[in-house]
């Protein structure tokens, strides 16, 4: 394939943006969309680092659709993303953004300031609103919103008060999109994911980690790559008659009695 064809190819691909990239998941959502046919990936992150640097090269070994922007990089104003990527795709359609940038900052109630409460709900909330307002004047019908929330949205946890807070603001945001721009043919939906495995979770928070064995039916915390394969599949066009829903990947926790019998 020349060059110019390579251009022009991915001057016309798919595009699917993804917030909070770096993370452990969504460095597997990032994966989940690499290699798809006319498929570029957008991944989302803070600022450019070290470790982003590192993930960015694991990303290239496996397909060269991927491009890494850092916010504290573009331009400041209105649309300066969706400018960015307008420039470097004039061809482009986004099709879908998945929204996980997010923060989880602990503490009790009695302890959080307005401080607090302001922060937790700027990183996991209206982060989430001012991208996607971006991001949905450029949507075209057929495209999705996918949002990451959290069980904790609708089951109370010690000193997860502003966390869990935030991710239900975000599953009441979901439903209202999915509601207003259904007559554009844009969908919206929201994944809910457990305790997501990862290396030293278990050696590191033995008591949650089997806490979450006893209590799920499935007897173990989910993966990062289970979670990211229900956002692939609420992003595509395999699941067009879904939207304004909210799903769990938690191995059956929420809808289990959560009880060692």
């Amino acid at each position: 394939m020349s060059d110019a064809h390579k251009d022009a190819h991915k001057e016309a691909s798919k595009l699917v943006v993804v917030s909070g990239a770096s993370g452990h998941l969504g460095q597997a959502i990032v994966q989940s969309f690499l290699g798809q046919p006319g498929v570029n990936v957008i991944a989302l992150g803070r600022s450019r680092t070290t470790h982003s640097e590192e993930i960015l090269a694991r990303w290239r070994d496996q397909s060269s659709e991927i491009t890494y922007l850092f916010s504290d990089e573009l331009p400041v104003g209105d649309r300066a993303l969706t400018s960015r990527i307008k420039e470097a795709f004039p061809r482009g359609k986004i099709v879908a953004l998945i929204n996980n940038a997010a923060s989880q900052a602990l503490g009790a109630l009695g302890e959080l300031t307005s401080e607090h409460w302001m922060a937790m709900f700027n990183d996991t909330f209206h982060s989430v609103v001012t991208l996607t307002q971006e991001v949905l004047t450029v949507m075209d019908q057929g495209s999705a919103v996918v949002n990451i929330s959290s069980v904790e949205a609708c089951v109370a946890f010690p000193n997860h008060g502003a966390y869990a807070s935030a991710k239900a603001a975000l599953e009441a945001y979901t439903r209202s999109i999915a509601e207003e721009y259904a007559p554009l043919g844009i969908r919206a939906n929201t994944v809910a994911p457990g305790l997501i495995d990862r290396d030293g979770l278990a050696q590191g928070w033995p008591q949650g980690y089997q806490a979450w064995q006893r209590t799920a039916p499935s007897g173990t915390p989910v993966t990062a790559e289970q979670v990211a394969r229900v956002v692939a599949f609420l992003a595509s066009s395999e699941s067009s008659g879904v939207s304004g829903t909210v799903i769990p990947v938690d191995g059956g926790w929420l809808s289990s009695a959560r009880l060692s019998l």
